[in-house]
């Protein structure tokens, strides 16, 4: 029922990581995380891996320290695992287009991980903010 991980091929080194000290990168909180997580809708369509916000609003609620490490870990290094990079694609119709048999009748759609949605959410508002002052 549980299958091994896969294999991971990366070559990231964290010593290898320029950092630019341009603008303030204060530490990911613990409220940051959780915001992103509890903030998103809850059926939000999951990427490959299945695992949807109302999952990941369980797993914080039962162990919060492991997934708030894993995302500050993530977003301290700007690194984002090759496992985390995986979407699925589907074709949508639009609605009320008199022909189906041309291309843009339809719109495609990326489902993400929702585990890197936690990570854009949190960056999205930490731009938005310093985009305002």
């Amino acid at each position: 029922m549980f299958p091994d991980p896969p294999a991971s091929f990366s070559t990231f080194n964290i010593q290898n990581t320029p950092t630019d000290k341009s603008f303030p990168r204060p530490d990911i909180t613990d409220l940051e995380v959780k915001d992103a997580i509890f903030h998103s809708a809850a059926n939000k369509a999951p990427g490959p891996d299945g695992i949807n916000f109302l999952c990941l609003r369980h797993g914080y609620q039962s162990i919060p320290t492991p997934l708030v490490d894993l995302c500050k870990v993530l977003l301290t290094t700007g690194y984002h695992p090759h496992c985390g990079r995986e979407a699925t694609g589907a074709i949508l119709r639009k609605s009320n287009k008199p022909d189906y048999s041309i291309p843009k009748s339809y719109r495609p759609v990326s489902l993400l991980k929702c585990l890197g949605k936690i990570s854009e959410k949190i960056m999205a508002n930490r731009i938005s903010y310093f985009a305002e002052i």
